[in-house]
């Protein structure tokens, strides 16, 4: 605000009183304007004591505002705890279809070692069959890691695994970073798939083009582990014609990788019976719905109950704090 005369008094805006502050507040939201824009219509006009915590808490308690709002800053990455042994734990995936192909995408969190199978069929069947061919060779891992697609949330595939003594896994609806090792690699298979096709003008990949791929990413220093996936998964590094590479320590390569990770930001900590807004994907226009926290499922995860009495999971960066409108003040 800025200095300005009235009947020979100097004056600095208007300071408004407790009893009209909500009336202030309503004036200042018309349209929607958002936080910043409130506070800075506010410093032109008005003053009281704690008036951009009071705007603050206002919008957040705006339901039109938060179902529309932006998605929240995401928070900070929480790594996979690193198996000391291969196979331990899988994280699956499938990449595609591009150009018609479709592949199931299978990462040992331990080695970073990859298996890539072309797959005709997205069913609950052939991803099993699939497992069970890797499986001869590699013997059953303790845990597995999923989205929530159809082929590993069927009761089919939840027998496979109870069969198999196999701990089952899932990320948060339409939040692929919670399996980041299999996104992260999926990633890099479309962008070699991409190129391949571009420069060879094939209409596919050829199964020699899948093998070449594997076989360089297989016997390529990793960025966690600070050495290849044959190294870590056979136990010996298979012949290249760039075989002489430096020794390198695993366990402080894979701690200085994961500190790199972890941001400044901490993320926010719901505790059970909180009310907040989880995101919405249901609905173009409305991006989030209010409800209430009735269950913490790890660090990051959480379980919600919408209004309707529905039960989701979801991860801290699809979820934000809800406050209730304060009831009118009255003279």
């Amino acid at each position: 605000m800025e200095l300005f005369v009235k009947d020979n008094c100097v004056l600095w805006g208007v300071v408004i009183p407790k009893t009209l502050q909500r009336h202030i507040l309503d004036l200042l939201q018309t349209g929607h304007p958002g936080t910043t824009r409130m506070k800075q219509k506010a410093r032109g006009y008005v003053w009281w004591p704690n008036i951009d915590a009071d705007i603050t808490a206002y919008v957040n308690a705006c339901v039109g505002c938060a179902q529309t709002a932006r998605d929240p800053p995401r928070g900070c990455i929480q790594p996979w705890t690193w198996p000391t042994v291969p196979w331990f734990r899988l994280h699956l995936d499938f990449a595609g279809p591009i150009r018609g192909q479709t592949f199931l995408i299978i990462i040992d969190a331990h080695s970073k070692w990859p298996e890539v199978i072309p797959v005709t069929q997205l069913t609950t069947k052939a991803t099993v069959a699939i497992l069970l061919h890797l499986f001869a060779s590699f013997g059953y891992p303790t845990e597995i890691v999923t989205d929530n697609g159809a082929q590993f949330t069927s009761q089919e595939f939840q027998s496979f695994v109870t069969v198999h003594n196999i701990k089952h896994k899932l990320t948060a609806p339409y939040h692929p970073a919670t399996n980041g090792q299999a996104e992260r690699f999926v990633q890099t298979f479309n962008n070699y798939f991409k190129v391949s096709v571009a420069v060879t003008r094939q209409r596919s990949i050829s199964p020699q083009q899948l093998d070449s791929f594997l076989f360089t990413y297989r016997t390529t220093l990793h960025a966690t582990t600070g050495t290849t996936p044959a190294e870590l998964m056979l136990g010996r590094q298979p012949w290249t014609a760039f075989d002489m590479l430096r020794p390198q320590t695993v366990h402080e390569h894979v701690l200085q990788s994961q500190e790199k990770m972890v941001k400044s930001k901490e993320s926010p900590v719901f505790a059970t019976h909180k009310e907040v807004w989880t995101r919405s994907y249901g609905s173009a226009n409305t991006r989030w719905l209010p409800a209430t926290v009735t269950e913490s499922l790890g660090p990051k995860m959480y379980r919600v109950r919408l209004e309707d009495g529905s039960i989701t999971r979801r991860h801290v960066d699809q979820l934000r704090s809800r406050s209730r409108v304060p009831e009118p003040l009255t003279s």
